[in-house]
């Protein structure tokens, strides 16, 4: 299925990028760091869905704090096949040493979500849907959902280790395709309800990792939408040329 990863990368990069990068075609996914382990784990636990991380065993320590006694790093070979592993699995490694400052950062973050924006997080997390555009099959996961008499808002999640500036917001919207995947998700919840046709908003929310763990809430405008909806039907064609050719 095409999804908006693959499709930000027929756009802006290549169909040969396009398949790497897909996991049930190439399946060369990029290597994860330890900033996207952070990343991952603030993120899980935000939406509620929290429990996909694991603890690194003490006993995987080479290096300990000498009051506390906790894992710090991954130094040793053994930490690091373990930390290794718990990613191919789809956990998330974490350090017994950074799960406090994780979970300090996720309740500063959204404490300033509910005060800042008046946002809180109280439908449906990581929601999946699937449906046809143009003959391709489609998938798109939406971090949060929403919904309410006047229809249903998705609610996404950035996480960044550096700005979450407005203008550094908008810096990363066009560099990470967020346009074209906001794009695809507004079509797909109008699609399995089109009696929501025009009642979707969307609201990208990114969140700083580090102290003092600043917030900025802002919407696509309709001009954004237009184009993001442009570059995604674009991207199920290429998609679509390439599958008939299988090439």
């Amino acid at each position: 299925s095409l999804n908006p990863s693959t499709a930000k990368e027929l756009i802006n990069g290549s169909p040969r990028k396009a398949f790497r990068h897909h996991p049930k075609l190439g399946g060369k996914l990029r290597p994860p760091k330890t900033e996207f382990d952070r990343g991952k784990l603030v993120h899980e636990l935000l939406l509620g869905v929290g429990g996909g991380y694991t603890v690194c065993p003490i006993e995987y320590d080479q290096k300990k704090h000498k009051r506390t006694g906790v894992v710090t790093d991954y130094k040793t070979d053994a930490a690091k096949v373990w930390r290794d592993e718990t990613r191919e699995k789809g956990g998330v490694p974490v350090l017994q040493a950074e799960l406090g400052s994780v979970q300090y950062a996720v309740n500063a973050i959204r404490q300033r979500m509910l005060d800042d924006f008046g946002i809180e997080l109280t439908g449906q997390s990581e929601v999946t849907a699937l449906w046809p555009e143009l003959g391709a099959q489609c998938r798109t996961r939406m971090d949060h959902l929403i919904f309410d008499s006047g229809g249903v808002r998705i609610i996404e999640l950035k996480h960044t280790s550096e700005s979450a500036h407005p203008a550094a917001c908008r810096k990363r919207v066009e560099s990470y395709g967020y346009d074209i995947a906001a794009a695809a998700q507004v079509r797909a919840i109008e699609h399995i309800m089109p009696e929501l046709a025009g009642r979707v908003a969307l609201t990208w929310i990114f969140v700083e990792l580090e102290p003092p763990y600043d917030v900025t809430a802002c919407q696509p405008s309709g001009e954004m939408l237009e184009i993001g909806t442009m570059l995604w039907l674009r991207a199920v064609e290429r998609w679509n040329e390439c599958r008939s050719r299988d090439h």
